[in-house]
């Protein structure tokens, strides 16, 4: 996970771009749900990496001037947050509230 974290740093760095950082830092909150939705409960470290990467998503949506970046993945992240419930040791709780932070809501 930390690798993953570290690509996505770089990605940013290189390319400059928010919207394609975004679309990449949503795809690892994504499969992490996912993955764990498929292979159960894992350890709370695996749960903190997500839930750090989803409040960076939610950042980056909320420092854009515009809502262009919130429009564009609006259904992936409420599809997220779904996905999330279910999933023990609070994970679904926290998304919840990350996601009452968005500001175009």
């Amino acid at each position: 996970m930390g690798e993953a974290d570290k690509a996505i740093k770089e990605f940013e760095q290189i390319t400059s771009s928010k919207k394609y950082t975004l679309e990449l830092m949503l795809l690892y909150v994504e499969m992490g749900v996912d993955f764990t939705n498929t292979y159960g409960d894992i350890d709370a470290h695996f749960y903190e990496s997500i839930e750090d990467m989803y409040v960076n998503v939610i950042n980056m949506v909320n420092e854009d001037d515009g809502h262009e970046l919130f429009e564009e993945c609006e259904e992936r992240i409420a599809n997220v947050v779904e996905e999330a419930d279910g999933v023990g040791w609070g994970f679904y709780d926290t998304f919840q509230n990350i996601n009452s932070r968005i500001r175009w809501m």
